[in-house]
């Protein structure tokens, strides 16, 4: 049986992958909390627990067909929840995540499928993306029919944390296991 590696280790994997130059941020987007992992003071990181995850984002305001208002609602929430973080990020820093739900929504930008090591999905595909599910909650037709019911959920949070954190891309790499 695999267990997932934790946060810690897979920041100190990705900063032996890549170095430290850009500073890497790792992303883990869960079901009650997001949280990002970033340089800390000696060789273990930072880790910014975000009190908001795909799980409590659907169910306060996507879990029933979302209208206008509670996707509004959504995004108010994922503001203010990541509103402090930005100050606790290093300068320049080049954003990462290994959550299986990612390589299902970077498909559903437009971004083919790759045995590359890490994929870039830009900041701009997440926000045309996440326009398209916009323009699907307006006229009240359903979503595809092969999205978990929580990926929304994700793409809000992803789409917001890019918009607000200011970077500029999100690289997608293989979650490991040991």
């Amino acid at each position: 049986m695999s267990v997932s590696i934790s946060l810690s280790t897979q920041w100190q994997a990705l900063q032996t992958r890549y170095g430290k130059e850009p500073p890497i941020v790792l992303l883990h987007l869960r079901e009650q909390q997001t949280q990002l992992a970033c340089p800390g003071n000696n060789a273990l990181p930072n880790v910014i627990t975000i009190p908001i995850g795909i799980a409590t984002l659907y169910a306060r305001h996507l879990s029933s067909r979302p209208t206008p208002a509670s996707l509004e609602a959504a995004i108010m929430e994922v503001e203010d929840a990541l509103a402090p973080v930005r100050a606790q990020l290093p300068v320049a820093g080049r954003l990462y995540g290994a959550d299986p739900g990612l390589p299902l929504i970077a498909r559903a930008a437009g971004l083919a499928a790759c045995d590359a090591d890490s994929q870039a999905l830009s900041a701009t595909a997440v926000e045309q993306l996440f326009q398209r599910y916009c323009q699907f909650v307006e006229s009240g037709v359903p979503l595809r029919q092969d999205w978990p019911d929580t990926a929304p959920a994700a793409l809000l949070i992803l789409r917001e944390l890019l918009h607000h954190l200011a970077f500029s891309d999100i690289h997608i790499v293989a979650e490991r296991t040991e």
